[in-house]
Order: C-alpha cells, then structure tokens, then sequence
C-alpha cells in the first residue's frame, strides 16, 4: 500500500479518493477551506457521467439523491422552440441516465467515507509530497492535483500554463419553483443565454451566462433585464438572493502533459473547460475512473499516472474545444442565422451528435467494486 495525497476536496478530489482507496492504497485528501460545506447550485450529470461513478461505486447513491432529465428543449429568447432533445432515449441508448443533482447532495456521496484534511492549504508540491501553507511537509509516494482551475499543483507540472479568462460570467441558483418533472431547457439571447433544470423536491436549477461587462452588482436584475419566457422569471422569484453564485467563466488550453513524476493533474487542473456542453463534471468523474483502472493495472505509480494521463487527455482535450465551439454557437449575436440553424437541424441527428460524444469513453469498461 503506497500513500497518495490528493489536493482538493471537490468532486475530483473526492472521485481521486475513492479510486485510490479502490485500488488498494491510502488517500489523503487535502483541502484548504475550513469546513466540509460544499457550494454550488445544480449539475447536470450525462450518461457516460454516471457509468464512471458505478464504476467507482457510486451510481446507486448518487441515482437517490438525483432528478432524471428527460426532455430537454432550446428555445430563442421570445420563447420561440429552436430544437427538442429526448434526453431519456439518450440515456437508454447509452446505457445510463442523465441526471440533475445539487452540488451539495452530490459532494455528500462522494465524501462518504473519506478521510479530508481540511483548513489544509498547499503551497509547494514536489514528487516527495506537498508542503502546507504554514510550513508543514506532507510526504507521499505521488501527488494528485485536483485543486481546480487555479492550481497549486499545475504549477509544478506545467510551469508557466495559467487559466484563459473567457470574457463571460455565470449567474447560478437553485430555485424552490417546480419546473416539471425531468424537463431542462435553455434560452438563447443575443450574446446571453439562460438555462436550467428540474431537480428533485419541486426545486429547480438555474443558470444565466453573458459578457462580464454586462454583469453588475445586482445579479437577479441584471437576468430578469430581458424577458426571458418561462420558466425563468417564475424561477427568479423563487431564488433567496443570498444564495445566488456568481463566476467568472475560466478555462484552459490543452496542456501539454499533465504528469510529472509520481505527481499528476485531474478534473478541472488539467482540463477546465467553458459549461456550455455540461461535461465539466463529467470529465472530472472519468478522470478518476481512468485513475483508478491504470492503479488496478500496475503497482509502479510513475507508469500508473503515465498510463491515466494517456487514456483521457485525448478525450478531455476534445471536450474542451467542442464545449468552446458550443458556447460561440449558444452565444452568438448573429441570432437570426444561428436559430434559423437550429430549426432545421433535425432531432435525430442531434441525439446521434450526443450519442457518438457518449460512446467515447475513454478507459476500457471494468468490473464495478
């Protein structure tokens, strides 16, 4: 058994966690924050989402606290429907359910039964271990950086690569508003869009995204500016005002390696990719299923790490171009020829867009723990 600290407490470093508990060796999680309360409002989970978390033994727990989506629908910003998605024949094509989940309800699952450090920042990593804020060394036979978008541990793996800011921001809230049962929908303006999804209880997520610039103090005004059609301004109504998030929409570039040694990057460090495609967290949870199978397959951490980096950066690098050409096509201002596309884009041909997408999986299918 060989120690392996993981930095971050998020999904990924949680889903790290559970890989390396799997394949026989001791996790660490260390995570900056104070306390073990998640935040964030919804998550759309697809289908090749939650293969990889039945594979990390996940899925049962996680399809509990979870809402099905079942139709998606894309309409203009006068409520116009542009195109319909029948998001549960996806799911039985594929094989697997697409689901909505709460950030929170989500971390809870995946935090059972892991040990976290918390209030446990880190300032240097080398391929001994990390060493903390305050000074403290840490050793380990390898590093996992899951720290997100900002981090720590990329900086040793790729000195120099930083996070591209997008020029855009998401507004998020969960909303105590039923918009019916497994429907999800998205809205699009002209360089804006709004979106959400049904979650379990008759609550509901939603999202707004538009230029920076465009956002002030003010989120809920700054959304209900446009007359969205509905369920939005319903929704709005229905969200406390202090629980509303608001992130500036960072990504970045394909990395040219996301190893080093006995130290490598996962979700977000290695692959932090614009929303607009919903496969952030998805990408995340296949990191770790890929973490997990190259640990099963050999006891040589170098050539472990070496070999999960092999089987995702393909894949995560796709994602993140498609999930970037996807938001220039949801966020266009050239409105009239983009929804005039839409409309004539026929459902079939959609649905076999997202499917080939799903059928991509990148580590070879293993035996659920």
């Amino acid at each position: 058994m060989q120690r392996i600290v993981i930095v971050g407490g998020g999904i990924g470093g949680l889903c790290a966690a559970r890989a390396v508990a799997l394949a026989g060796h001791e996790p660490l999680v260390l995570e900056r924050s104070p306390v073990g309360n998640a935040i964030g409002a919804g998550l759309m989970l697809w289908p090749n989402a939650v293969h990889a978390l039945d594979a990390l033994g996940h899925g049962s727990a996680v399809r509990t606290v979870a809402a099905p989506a079942q139709h998606a629908v894309f309409r203009d910003a006068t409520g116009r429907t542009l195109s319909e998605v029948d998001s549960e024949m996806v799911g039985r094509r594929a094989g697997a359910p697409m689901l909505v989940v709460e950030r929170p309800a989500l971390h809870e699952v995946l935090a059972a039964g892991v040990t976290v450090r918390y209030d446990s920042a880190v300032s240097a990593v080398d391929e001994r271990g990390v060493i903390l804020a305050g000074g403290e060394r840490v050793h380990a036979d390898a590093v996992i950086g899951a720290d997100g978008i900002g981090s720590v541990v990329r900086e040793h793996v790729c000195p120099g690569a930083q996070p591209v800011d997008t020029g855009y921001t998401v507004i998020r809230g969960i909303a105590a508003h039923d918009i019916g049962h497994g429907e999800a929908f998205e809205a699009w303006g002209c360089g804006e869009i709004v979106g959400g999804a049904a979650l379990p209880g008759a609550r509901s997520y939603w999202f707004y995204e538009a230029p920076s610039a465009l956002v002030e103090r003010d989120p809920l005004a700054i959304v209900g500016a446009t007359n969205w059609p509905a369920p939005i301004p319903a929704q709005l109504a229905a969200t406390p005002s202090e629980s509303i998030l608001v992130n500036r929409i960072l990504r970045l570039a394909a990395l040219p390696a996301w190893t080093r040694g006995t130290v490598a990057l996962l979700g977000d460090a290695a692959h932090a990719m614009e929303p607009n495609l919903g496969q952030g967290a998805a990408q995340t949870i296949e990191d770790a299923e890929a973490l997990l199978v190259a640990l099963r397959a050999s006891n040589e951490l170098p050539h472990a790490l070496t070999a999960y980096a092999t089987a995702r950066r393909r894949r995560a690098h796709m994602f993140q171009r498609e999930s970037s050409r996807f938001a220039r096509i949801a966020l266009s201002t050239h409105t009239r020829p983009r929804n005039l596309f839409m409309r004539l884009s026929p459902e079939m041909v959609r649905r076999r867009t997202m499917e080939a997408l799903l059928r991509r999986h990148a580590p070879p299918r293993t035996v659920s723990p």
